[in-house]
């Protein structure tokens, strides 16, 4: 691949923001990604910006996630505890709502696994 400006040289890589080839005269180098040199430095270091943003987000997904499911093993408990006075449908409802939080939790925690390999690859 040819440099988009300079159609003798060499790319040594791609603008993260236009995917142009670049020579060593025409890049900036932004840590985790190449620009055009004074042309796409702001919005590559923004879409940087994003993917770390993403990444911190995926970290912190996994705790919400299994907390949020935690609720639904308490509405659980509490139909079953009522159920157990009161009718056989709450005793009924109840427990479908921990085997529904048994089922998310077995999902979640393969979801999470998956996402965090590919993450890390």
């Amino acid at each position: 691949m040819k440099c988009f400006k300079h159609n003798e040289s060499d790319a040594i890589g791609q603008c993260k923001h236009c995917y142009k080839g670049l020579c060593k005269e025409c890049v900036t180098d932004l840590g985790h990604g190449l620009a055009c040199k004074g042309m796409h430095e702001a919005e590559v270091a923004n879409i940087n910006n994003l993917i770390l943003n993403n990444a911190k987000s995926y970290s912190t997904s996994s705790k919400s996630v299994f907390i949020s499911n935690l609720y639904l093993l308490l509405i659980g408990v509490l139909f079953i505890w009522f159920g157990i006075k009161e009718s056989k449908f709450l005793l009924a409802f109840g427990a479908l709502c921990i085997v529904f939080w048994l089922v998310l939790l077995v999902y979640n925690i393969i979801l999470f696994r998956k996402l965090k390999t590919d993450i890390e690859t």
